[in-house]
């Protein structure tokens, strides 16, 4: 009987242990589901931040662990939609953030609208840096079509832009090439 006393705890731990990883495994997989992409665009499209900005998105579309699609994307301030996407497409890793660190392989739209320059809220005036303390890569930055409104530009404006972002230490670096046409060609 004295021997059976550390078994059985040790099949308790153990079964408790396989029965909270395979909990996990339960949650990963959900969230990669219909129901689970939904939830995660309710959580998102919920969050507002200081500034007024809210992230809108219609569907999400491939899987939330790598390559996915986002449909219907949208930036807005306080007085509405400022910035929209009918589809981006973005391929990351979203693992790394448990080591500090946000890595997007590629971010990229065929088109994207800014109809007006947003109107934020004024934040609480602090010695805070700008930049957060994580570490993030965007290996490609595309937008094929970027639309300039009246509003923003004077005129109707398109540019074409490529590029890439790196943020560590509190310091962007960002290279990029963009062309731009007027209105009349």
């Amino acid at each position: 009987r004295g021997r059976r006393a550390p078994r059985t705890v040790l099949r308790w731990v153990g079964g408790a242990v396989l029965g909270l990883a395979a909990l996990v495994a339960l949650l990963l997989i959900g969230l990669n589901s219909d129901a689970g992409r939904r939830f995660i665009i309710t959580q998102i499209e919920k969050y507002a931040f200081e500034n007024g900005m809210k992230i809108g998105i219609g569907r999400l579309d491939g899987s939330i662990y790598g390559a996915m699609v986002v449909r219907d994307f949208t930036l807005s301030d306080p007085q509405g939609v400022f910035l929209a996407a009918p589809e981006v497409r973005v391929d990351w890793r979203p693992f790394a953030y448990l080591w500090n660190h946000v890595d997007v392989r590629s971010a990229t739209a065929r088109t994207m609208t800014l109809p007006r320059l947003p109107q934020f809220k004024p934040g609480p005036d602090t010695d805070q840096p700008l930049l957060p303390d994580i570490d993030i890569d965007v290996g490609t930055v595309r937008v094929d079509r970027f639309v300039f409104a009246p509003a923003v530009a004077g005129e109707r404006q398109e540019a074409r832009i490529a590029g890439r972002i790196a943020i560590a230490d509190r310091r962007a670096q960002v290279s990029a090439e963009a062309e731009t046409i007027g209105a009349n060609g």
